[in-house]
């Protein structure tokens, strides 16, 4: 961020493009560790849960900010990209500041070194862990599927304007955030396959009976549910189960979660594209699809965490 601030918006593409990859390394680093530094502290379902939530808000908040001033004056100083760096550097320090004044707790965290064979032989050993890698594949690739190409659908299929499109995704996405919060403190179900129906059943009730239709008014709520559902129960979707993984396992777990997530992703939407001209009851319908294999592994989730047995 500091190399882009300091280019200035110069004719030096290829260090702003080396920049830009760099930053984004750094963060995909940082998510992946963030957790598992977590649980050195403590280590809970709904802790888990509130970790997302803000990292969705303030990811919001952020683009709500940034929307919102860049291109004005604001006490006779002209906001510019440059100037949203300088901002971004600034909390950046202040984010270093508060995890360095952060005490863990040195009986949690374990000296052990835990190699990549390791990992994946735990893995190997727990069927429990597999089916939940294997839920994460196909959840991503129902949801990039669906919504990969939003920006693109709400543009060219259903008329919005590129500003329209924006806040109609910022507005909702809030919104989303701010269902997450509450049902996290007042809606959780306490049976887990009500969760996940609440979760993944009405959406794909929403996507199929849009994909039947092929009413565009119907795609829009389908999608909209989707968006303000998606923040929503990770303390019972996947902080139970990332939890039930030993501390000496966390860090590399949180790292072939992201690989596996990371790939699901792209192949979703290597899916959306190939669809996209098809229309958007097809892009909705074969997420749909996806979507049913997405709740059986769910729900096998749900009765193998209720019945476990040795090696789950």
């Amino acid at each position: 961020m500091f190399v882009l601030f300091r280019i200035n918006g110069g004719e030096c593409v290829n260090l702003i493009r080396i920049s830009i990859i760099i930053d984004v390394i750094i963060e995909q680093i940082v998510t992946i560790c963030i957790y598992p530094f977590i649980c050195t502290i403590k280590k809970d379902d709904t802790l888990y849960s509130k970790r997302k939530l803000i990292e969705y808000l303030f990811k919001d908040i952020g683009i709500l900010i940034g929307g919102a001033f860049i291109g004005k004056k604001i006490f006779s100083i002209f906001v510019d990209y440059n100037i949203c760096l300088y901002i971004s550097i600034i909390f950046l320090i202040i984010a270093c500041i508060i995890l360095l004044a952060i005490k863990t707790n040195k009986a949690n965290i374990e000296t052990k070194e835990i190699e990549e064979g390791n990992i994946l032989k735990y893995i190997k050993e727990h069927k429990l862990i597999r089916i939940y890698l294997i839920f994460i594949a196909v959840s991503n690739i129902a949801m990039k599927t669906g919504l990969g190409l939003k920006m693109l659908m709400l543009t060219n299929i259903f008329g919005f304007s590129a500003g329209n499109a924006t806040n109609y995704l910022l507005i909702v996405g809030l919104i989303a955030d701010a269902i997450g919060i509450l049902a996290l403190k007042y809606f959780t179900p306490k049976d887990d396959y009500t969760t996940n129906f609440i979760k993944f059943g009405i959406r794909f009730i929403g996507y199929f009976i849009a994909f039947l239709s092929n009413n565009l008014i119907v795609c829009l709520i389908a999608i909209t549910w989707s968006i303000l559902i998606s923040t929503a129960y990770e303390n019972r979707i996947d902080g139970q189960y990332i939890n039930s993984v030993p501390q000496e396992y966390q860090l590399m777990f949180n790292n072939v979660s992201h690989i596996v997530s990371y790939i699901s992703k792209a192949i979703g939407l290597f899916f959306a594209g190939i669809v996209y001209n098809y229309g958007i009851r097809y892009i909705l319908g074969l997420s749909a699809f996806f979507m049913l294999f997405q709740i059986t592994f769910q729900n096998t989730l749900v009765y193998m965490s209720h019945h476990p047995k040795e090696g789950d």
